[in-house]
């Protein structure tokens, strides 16, 4: 059977995907192999984009297979979907983010750098880094008298 577009599409995505994860895999390696690094979070390389872009490539390189499956599918194979949505939500609000997100929080909440950086720093989608717009940002670190800080959006 000849490669159709989505199979082209599916094998991209997937490339993509592999890329992402081992990339960011590489770089986290990296970074807990240095020394001076021992005791900080990882905020360089794909991790100044995204608090976990690991997670990011395993979601789109199943996605990738997903889609270059779709072109042989008949019937009841289209079951075959839920596997994308299951490691998307396995990850996303089980077993992947919440517990790493959990974890770090009890490492590093209330250090003000790691506040900033998970305000300014997508949890999931390589984006750019945000404005920071903390509770604090506005000010530069200081409340006035009588004044609250403003909420997190």
């Amino acid at each position: 059977v000849p490669l159709g577009v989505l199979d082209i599409i599916g094998f991209t995505t997937w490339v993509i995907g592999f890329g992402i994860e081992v990339i960011s895999d590489k770089q986290k390696s990296w970074f807990n192999a240095d020394p001076k690094n021992k005791g900080h979070w990882i905020d360089v390389g794909l991790w100044k984009f995204s608090r976990h872009p690991n997670y990011f490539g395993e979601m789109v390189l199943w996605l990738g297979i997903f889609l270059s499956a779709c072109s042989t599918f008949v019937w009841g194979q289209w079951a075959c979907a839920v596997s994308p949505v299951f490691v998307v939500l396995l990850i996303s609000f089980i077993s992947g983010i919440p517990k790493l997100e959990a974890r770090a929080d009890v490492k590093w909440g209330g250090n003000p750098e790691y506040e900033k950086y998970k305000r300014t720093t997508s949890v999931l989608l390589i984006l750019p880094v945000y404005a920071d717009k903390g509770p604090l940002a506005e000010t530069n670190g200081s409340i006035q008298e009588g004044e609250a800080p403003s909420p997190v959006v």
